[in-house]
């Protein structure tokens, strides 16, 4: 009976102590594209990042790409104390058609969060 206890309570202690280390202290809460966009036009990628009440998350950079290559977009290095959205033009090339990746990484030296989102070139 002793032993079932004692494991118990070291299942709980253990459990509390994973729920204490999730949490995030930058996140992307939103990333928008549009579904499609026609060849050689721009994709206007929107970007609302947001950080953990009370932290002060110092020199994070935001950066959008269009994995195929075609397109990059990166801004300066910011702090952020609590929100900030951002709109970015990634320029596709001309003669692509089909499906683009679009890839956003927010990240600093010890931060790195990132998103993907599909859209269709046409």
């Amino acid at each position: 009976m002793r032993t079932i206890i004692l494991t118990l309570a070291i299942l709980l202690l253990a459990t509390a102590a994973v729920a204490t280390v999730v949490s995030e202290p930058v996140r992307i809460d939103s990333f928008r594209v549009p579904d499609a966009v026609p060849a050689g036009d721009f994709i206007p990628v929107y970007v609302h990042i947001s950080a953990e009440e009370g932290s002060d998350v110092e020199d994070l950079k935001v950066r959008a790409i269009v994995m195929d290559g075609s397109g990059y977009y990166s801004d300066g290095r910011f702090d952020l104390d609590n929100s900030r959205s951002s709109r970015f033009d990634l320029m596709t090339e001309p003669d692509s058609e089909g499906w683009a990746l679009v890839r956003v990484v927010v990240s600093n030296d010890h931060i790195k969060r990132v998103k993907h989102r599909w859209v269709q070139i046409n």
